[in-house]
């Protein structure tokens, strides 16, 4: 199966607010591999996570583990937004016994605001688009790629995808 595409993200600075605005376009995301199935969608996009770190390793998201204690392959994120399409919930199909979680059918957005944020501090923010996955198949649903490059000895990130932004938040100038 294959995931949504990666939506293009942009960030807005403001005193103690991060604001993110992202495009439409893993709406319209088609999974070859369930198009190629009868009575699987083409399209499956379900919804959108937002994560947020203090570091290029989005290590401050990465609190779930598996079932054998292990890291799990999920990261939590701080926000989250999906169709109301009566899809939500968890997905029945478990990863090493943790289920994807779908959402609450809130509804989407492609506008949010964190105004849970300290000024001065970089954050590193990455929205990431997710399918429905397909339970007749047990096939779990998937998230866009989380594309970033850190260089191994400085620690500093030097590339990201798309749907990555990094923003410091900044009082307004006296």
């Amino acid at each position: 199966a294959q995931a949504p595409l990666e939506p293009t993200v942009r960030a807005v600075v403001g005193n103690r607010r991060v604001t993110l605005y992202w495009d439409r376009r893993a709406e319209e995301s088609k999974d070859r591999f369930l198009q190629g199935i009868p009575g699987a969608p083409a399209k499956d996009f379900e919804g959108y996570k937002i994560y947020r770190a203090t570091d290029p390793s989005f290590l401050d998201a990465k609190l779930i583990t598996d079932g054998f204690g292990s890291a799990a392959p999920f990261l939590k994120p701080i926000m989250q937004f999906d169709l109301k399409n009566g899809i939500k919930g968890f997905h029945p199909t478990p990863y090493n016994g943790v289920q994807f979680y779908l959402g609450t059918d809130y509804g989407l957005a492609h506008e949010w605001t964190d105004s849970s944020v300290q000024n001065g501090q970089k954050y590193y923010y990455a929205v990431r688009a997710y399918d429905q996955g397909y339970t007749p198949l047990n096939i779990t649903p998937s998230e866009s790629n989380l594309k970033i490059n850190i260089d191994n000895i400085t620690g500093e990130l030097v590339g990201k995808g798309t749907s990555v932004v990094i923003a410091v938040p900044e009082a307004p100038v006296a």
